[in-house]
């Protein structure tokens, strides 16, 4: 490189007129020129490629200059050597800059030259210079120039100042939109980082060169430099400040090339808050499991939009350390998903002053305990913030066995109940029907669990102690099933440590034959024994109920002009409108489902009639059949759809009241098919 500087000294020419009646101590006086300037501010960020903190320091810097401006908060990011920290930005210069100012972790800086700071301290610190108003020091560079064939730049600082004033004048070269890795704080690497004013190289050394500057006299210094071909010169700057004792007098910042202004960026501004609590970015939330599953609260977890505009957002939960067994879910935006490979990802929006409820679950499979980490990511135009999440599910006694229905423990001489399922074979054989009852199958999943670290050798022993005639048994454990004679039956088996294994008996009726068959099993191991005692009910039901069709209540048949009181749910929506609740009773929601179950092996049409009997003041009422909800005025409504053969329709009524004005709302609702009628009257509730 080609380096040349030119001195250039501005003298300000007087002339007087000389009178000799003018006393000489009046022939002179003396005017003190009013020089001052706005006053900007320097920062040095000392920063590198594989400092997984520097990118939050260079985020602090733009939230500094998005309150300030770019023109008055000017930064350099100075990379240096730094065993582990540095990469391919860093140059002997920044190195220099390292030892000179004792810099010995990333990221730190200097405002202003006012001593090394942690990032966290710059914004008080750069608010505090910038408060002081205005400088004696005024520095422009007007007539700088680039010749792009030979790459040759001319820089012309000039310098005027309004008081007497000795320091060192520095001329630096940065360039931005450098793109190249860099080491994330959530330890991911970036390979396509935007790296923004980086220092390349001092025009006129390390340290600049001292000036003496004269109360109202203009200097103007002149530097030549050749610009590297590895360096884009459309995006570099040039950088000059004037610095002694007391730190930076004044610094300002030139682009070679003049960009068209940009539209000013509304920053998006969001945090997470977790029961009415605020998360800091990268903060750990830790949730256990209960009976299998470990979950956010409804609502617990939410996105607050804490800035002046509506807020779009892209939420992330990606796998961080994994278990086998563990299924996680995502909910946002009203939409729900699955995480099936690593990551699952919804997008929405969030009004101002709004929040969002991001619901997060992880299911472990039976037997499987330990820590499952997850990240959740949420990106903004802009901004991006995340949480760890660890799905915990407590490893139980490490010792013993334990029996567990349906992914229950069950205390020690449990009773279970165990309806008979019958299977209609009689399309393939007059009078065929299976009547079976089952403690090993996906409805009645009876297992025992190894507790322990080790493999458990155990004994399943089982007793008829009340036969009914006609029923078969089978005792169904350790993965095989063998017949039971004479009341009585045993198996052994080994259990790997922390699994499980299925235990049970498979009981088959003689269709027609009903009763209910009471039985013992006991599992043995080592010491330790435990007893569940299983009654096995075949209740006499007609195959096919009479009729077309019947109405069933969270899968139960209703007996014809049945009555269900429902109690209404309140849903407290204060947080967004002061006042605002929603009191609601439903019959075909999930608590509540109310259906029509088609009998028939064919197509019917049925007429859904619904009837206010006794109303409460202020509610409003909805009739929701065959998959669609209208309003009902007037007290009465009707709709009419098709239930597919031997399939069920929802229907029912959807109730909301007024807020505190409490009472019940008697209302009858009548299916209608053919000349067959069912009623079912219902009382909603709200106390």
């Amino acid at each position: 490189m080609k380096l040349k500087n030119i001195f250039a000294l501005a003298a300000l020419g007087l002339s007087f007129a000389a009178c000799d009646d003018i006393k000489e101590s009046e022939r002179f006086i003396p005017v003190t020129p009013n020089v001052t300037a706005e006053k900007n501010v320097l920062i040095e960020d000392f920063t590198g490629m594989l400092c997984v903190n520097c990118p939050n320091a260079a985020n602090e810097i733009h939230n500094i200059q998005s309150i300030y401006g770019a023109d008055k908060v000017i930064a350099v990011a100075i990379h240096g050597e730094m065993p582990g920290l540095s990469g391919p930005l860093a140059n002997a210069l920044g190195t220099e800059y390292y030892k000179h100012w004792g810099v010995e972790t990333l990221p730190a800086g200097m405002v202003d030259r006012q001593g090394l700071q942690q990032y966290s301290s710059w914004s008080a610190t750069a608010t505090s210079r910038l408060n002081a108003d205005v400088t004696p020091l005024s520095l422009s560079m007007a007539n700088n120039a680039y010749d792009a064939t030979n790459r040759a730049l001319t820089i012309q600082v000039e310098a005027l100042a309004g008081a007497d004033l000795n320091g060192n004048l520095q001329v630096w070269l940065t360039e931005s939109k450098i793109q190249s890795f860099q080491l994330m704080p959530d330890g991911e690497l970036n390979r396509n980082y935007t790296h923004n004013h980086v220092l390349r190289d001092a025009v006129n050394g390390a340290y600049g060169e001292a000036v003496a500057l004269k109360m109202g006299e203009a200097q103007t210094l002149t530097y030549a430099y050749t610009v590297p071909e590895e360096w884009n010169a459309e995006n570099l700057a040039v950088v000059a400040f004037v610095y002694n004792e007391s730190g930076v007098v004044q610094v300002i910042e030139q682009a070679l090339f003049e960009s068209e202004p940009s539209a000013p960026v509304v920053k998006s501004e969001f945090a997470f808050a977790y029961n009415g609590a605020a998360l800091e970015d990268g903060a750990t939330l830790t949730l256990e499991a209960q009976e299998g599953v470990a979950e956010t609260l409804a609502e617990a977890l939410v996105l607050q939009n804490l800035g002046a505009q509506p807020l779009v957002a892209t939420v992330t939960l990606e796998q961080v350390e994994n278990l086998t067994g563990v299924t996680y879910t995502l909910k946002a935006f009203g939409e729900l998903t699955t995480v099936q490979t690593e990551a699952a990802t919804l997008s929405g929006s969030i009004a101002q002053g709004e929040t969002a409820a991001v619901n997060l679950a992880a299911a472990f499979a039976t037997g499987v305990y330990g820590t499952a980490k997850a990240k959740l990511t949420v990106e903004t135009e802009g901004v991006t913030k995340t949480l760890l999440v660890n799905f915990v599910n407590p490893e139980p006694a490490a010792s013993g066995f334990q029996l567990v229905y349906n992914g229950t423990p069950l205390e020690d001489g449990a009773t279970l109940d165990i309806n008979a399922v019958i299977t209609d074979l009689t399309q393939f054989m007059p009078d065929y029907y299976i009547v079976e009852a089952k403690t090993n199958d996906e409805a009645n999943a009876l297992n025992i669990h190894n507790l322990s670290g080790e493999t458990l050798s155990a004994k399943v022993n089982v007793e008829v102690l009340e036969d009914v005639t006609g029923t078969t048994y089978s005792l169904c454990s350790f993965g095989e099933c063998t017949p039971v004679t004479g009341g009585a039956g045993e198996k052994m088996g080994e259990i790997a440590p922390y699994g499980e294994a299925e235990t049970g008996w498979d009981v088959t009726f003689t269709h027609g034959v009903t009763g209910t068959v009471k039985t013992k099993l006991t599992v043995t191991a080592g010491e330790q024994v435990q007893t569940v005692f299983v009654n096995f009910v075949y209740e006499a039901a007609e195959e096919t109920p009479a009729g077309t069709i019947q109405l069933v209540y969270n899968g139960t048949p209703l007996e014809d002009g049945a009555t269900l009181n429902i109690d209404a749910v309140i849903t407290d929506l204060t947080q967004f409108m002061p006042d605002y609740y929603i009191v609601e009773a439903k019959t075909n929601d999930e608590v509540n489902a109310l259906n029509i179950r088609n009998l028939t092996g064919e197509d019917v049409s049925a007429t859904v009639n619904v009837e206010v009997l006794e109303d409460v003041t202020g509610t409003t009422y909805s009739l929701c059949s065959f998959g669609e909800c209208t309003p009902v005025t007037g007290g009465a409504g009707e709709k009419v759809g098709t239930i597919l053969a031997n399939s069920e329709a929802t229907t029912g009524w959807d109730i909301t009241f007024t807020h505190g004005i409490t009472g019940t709302a008697k209302t009858k609702l009548t299916v209608t098919v053919g000349e067959e009628v069912k009623t079912v009257f219902v009382n909603f509730v709200y106390e």
